[in-house]
């Protein structure tokens, strides 16, 4: 019977995937938004509601620890094992222009996170910066996606400015002053015509209109079957390993830490075997950036004196974190992915399971505890300078050249 319940619940998160992406593809069609937009607010942050429902209910609960390494442990997840499987299913290549923003936002967030737990507390002024970026976030790349979709004016173009072929052209120059046109005359047909385009406009408007409403509804149904059919899922899944005498804490550390990603790996992975890898890598980006800023930042105001954290998490997880951001943001930033870079992060998340299992069953692992603890926080400082520098040396100079031009 378990058996039968996890297929079907394997079921309704494929067909949630489907709707899902379909509508996200749709929706960026119809409203002019460019896929990666779409894939970060919409997938990303749809997908991400289990982790915010967790991370609040455990801050209710007074469980701080829960909370916060609820949101880290979904972005490890999220960085190396579905971007790792997303680049096995098909080598992700992504629009480096279009990442400008976005892995600002995602190291920048993560440095952020580190920053404000070296006192082992997020207070609730930390939690409301968190709040406040969010916003600020959202909007730039709300507008961001809308000058990618439309491109430059025809007069900024100095392409078509500074054209030879145009500025000499006999036509052009041969043209009437303006003072020889001829006045226009506004006959009854001319205003009837204006008045049937306007029609078909308002017609075409509201057409438009109907058909974004049904993806929505279309984005939210397959929302409600990835999250309900991954609790379900999870939940046959913890029974079904019970009777194998599997134990409770590798189903803890296996099982139940991935439940709350399951939505963003099962639409990620059918977002890049449908050739969409841009809303693939978006959605997981998208999550990442949200579990930090929206799901601390609402969890930090559940507690009176904020969020408490266990040392290790800043010891250990959250080092990782922003370490495995900057390595992110620096595969990202050269437009590509190869299934090398899949299995090194698949690999990667295989060991650090491998040390929380063997860490939890009390193994004595003192020696290599101090050795990582004293070898990630400054690798993760020089990387996150270094991956900071390539931002700046890939997008710097373009805004250089915009500048000039304005």
């Amino acid at each position: 019977m378990d058996f039968l319940v996890a297929a079907m619940a394997l079921a309704a998160l494929t067909l949630g995937a489907e709707l899902l992406v379909k509508g996200a593809v749709s929706i960026a069609e119809l409203a002019r938004l460019s896929p990666w937009f779409i894939g970060i607010a919409l997938v990303g942050f749809g997908t991400s509601t289990p982790e915010l429902t967790v991370s609040v209910i455990s801050g209710l609960e007074g469980k701080s620890g829960t909370a916060v390494g609820n949101a880290v442990g979904s972005n490890l997840f999220n960085t190396l094992f579905i971007l790792g499987i997303v680049a096995l299913l098909s080598p992700l290549l992504v629009n480096r222009l279009l990442l400008r923003l976005e892995l600002a936002a995602l190291i920048g967030s993560a440095l952020l996170l580190w920053g404000f737990s070296l006192d082992q507390r997020i207070s609730h002024t930390e939690g409301l910066i968190f709040l406040s970026l969010m916003l600020v976030y959202l909007l730039c790349a709300f507008f961001a996606s809308r000058r990618s979709i439309d491109g430059p004016e025809p007069n900024d173009s100095p392409e078509l400015n500074n054209s030879p072929e145009l500025n000499n052209s006999p036509e052009l120059n041969d043209s009437p002053e303006p003072n020889d046109s001829l006045e226009p005359v506004d006959s009854p047909a001319t205003a009837l015509n204006s008045t049937g385009l306007a029609g078909v406009e308002a017609d075409r408007a509201q057409k438009n209109y109907l058909r974004i409403a049904t993806q929505i509804a279309f984005i939210l149904v397959g929302l409600v079957l990835l999250i309900m059919g991954s609790k379900v899922f999870v939940q046959s899944a913890v029974t079904i390993a019970r009777s194998f005498g599997v134990s409770e804490l590798v189903i803890g550390l296996t099982l139940v830490a991935a439940g709350t990603s399951l939505p963003e790996l099962v639409s990620s992975a059918l977002a890049s075997l449908r050739g969409h890898s841009d809303i693939a890598v978006g959605s997981v980006i998208g999550s990442n950036i949200f579990n930090v800023l929206t799901v601390l930042g609402v969890a930090t105001f559940t507690q009176a004196e904020g969020l408490v954290l266990h040392p290790s998490l800043l010891q250990i997880d959250i080092p990782l974190l922003v370490f495995i951001s900057a390595v992110a943001t620096v595969v990202l930033l050269r437009g590509r992915a190869s299934y090398l870079v899949g299995l090194a992060c698949l690999g990667t998340y295989a060991c650090y399971t491998t040390y929380l299992v063997l860490l939890s069953t009390g193994s004595e692992l003192t020696g290599l505890y101090f050795l990582i603890q004293s070898i990630l926080s400054p690798a993760t400082l020089l990387l996150s300078g270094l991956a900071l520098l390539y931002w700046a040396w890939v997008f710097v100079p373009s805004l250089k050249q915009r500048l000039q031009r304005g």
